[in-house]
């Protein structure tokens, strides 16, 4: 094993985070989504203590669904280099969380790599 600072094996610079410090200015960091998320399981009980049901898993696309009582929370990503265009289930929605992703209508549009967590009732 390395005794010093640098790994063993070569990594691309694009792949080192910053320190926690660091990523406390960048609002957009993995430190501050991971903390979005964090609270939204939190505040979500669908999300924290929810039945699970796998909706759609080809094709590198993959959606779920989770409730509890009323409350039901599809989630939806896009594990592909395209572009993906998802409808949204029919009824009330409200776009909780998003990556790379933009609701116009009853459709989200889903960039490469993005997800998108909708609340559905």
């Amino acid at each position: 094993f390395p005794r010093g600072r640098e790994p063993c094996v070569p990594v691309d610079n694009r792949q080192r985070a910053p320190p926690a410090g660091k990523q406390e200015a960048l609002t957009e960091s993995t430190l501050h989504t991971a903390r979005k998320l964090i609270a939204l399981r939190r505040d979500q009980p669908a999300l924290s203590r929810g039945a699970f049901k796998v909706l759609d898993a080809k094709d590198g696309q993959f959606s779920f669904e989770r409730t509890a009582g009323a409350e039901r929370i599809w989630c939806t990503f896009n594990f592909t280099s395209q572009q993906q265009t998802r409808a949204v289930p029919p009824g009330p929605s409200q776009l909780l969380w998003s990556a790379e992703t933009v609701q116009t209508g009853g459709k989200l549009v889903i960039e490469p790599f993005g997800a998108a967590l909708v609340k559905l009732s």
